[in-house]
């Protein structure tokens, strides 16, 4: 299974609490997925958040990812995020989203 983790932001915008939040959910994913899975980081480029979601999808096509999770720079979740959305994916689960 191929996870992106995609984040469409200029690094101006980048909040603190945000970076240091996934340089430990990265790090917690790449110990903690199965044998076979793989997870990738793209960051979105563009003149706008638009084209930058876009370009992250083209580059996660282009990589053969199954799953994109799309993880904006005011978002901030428990560190297990990934992790957990790769269960759900293994259970079967097409599409997990929330809205905010």
């Amino acid at each position: 299974m191929k996870l992106v983790i995609g984040a469409h932001y200029e690094p101006a915008y980048m909040l603190t609490r945000h970076v240091d939040f996934l340089t430990k959910a990265l790090v917690r994913t790449q110990r903690g997925v199965n044998a076979g899975d793989e997870v990738e980081w793209i960051r979105g480029n563009g003149w706008c958040s638009a084209t930058r979601h876009n370009n992250v999808v083209n580059e996660a096509l282009g990589w053969g990812a199954d799953y994109i999770c799309f993880f904006d720079p005011d978002q901030v979740a428990s560190h297990d995020i990934f992790l957990r959305l790769l269960a759900w994916a293994r259970q079967g689960m097409p599409v997990v989203g929330a809205l905010y």
